[in-house]
């Protein structure tokens, strides 16, 4: 989205970034206003929302209040299946996350690669 680009170029800043993902955590599908914002935020970052949404959950709530996440539960005494669903969730943020960053990863030992002579291994 252009909102990025504005506020660094209001401030006269020039910064690059790898990747931006907006992530939408503690979603309540249910309720009809997270619908609403869901939406907004779908229009205004487009392609920088993550295909993944943390649902709103008693787990999820009780991490983040603590500034935690699922990964810092070590027992839950709620419902096996609140927690999967909520620790799935995560799995696939940090999955997406990792995909970024391996793909940042490439560009940079493809660009090292292609500048540094002799650096590309020859086929004997």
């Amino acid at each position: 989205s252009d909102l990025a680009n504005e506020l660094l170029t209001r401030r006269g800043l020039d910064k690059t970034f790898d990747f931006i993902h907006v992530l939408l955590a503690r979603v309540d599908s249910a309720d009809t206003a997270s619908n609403v914002v869901r939406q907004w935020i779908g229009q205004t970052y487009a392609e920088k929302v993550l295909p993944v949404e943390i649902p709103k959950t008693a787990v999820t709530g009780v991490t983040s209040a603590e500034f935690g996440t699922v990964y810092d539960v070590s027992k839950y005494d709620g419902s096996a299946r609140t927690f999967k669903r909520a620790r799935d969730a995560y799995d696939s943020f940090v999955g997406h996350i990792e995909g970024s960053v391996r793909a940042v990863w490439a560009r940079q030992v493809e660009a090292l690669n292609g500048s540094t002579p002799g650096a590309k291994e020859t086929k004997r």
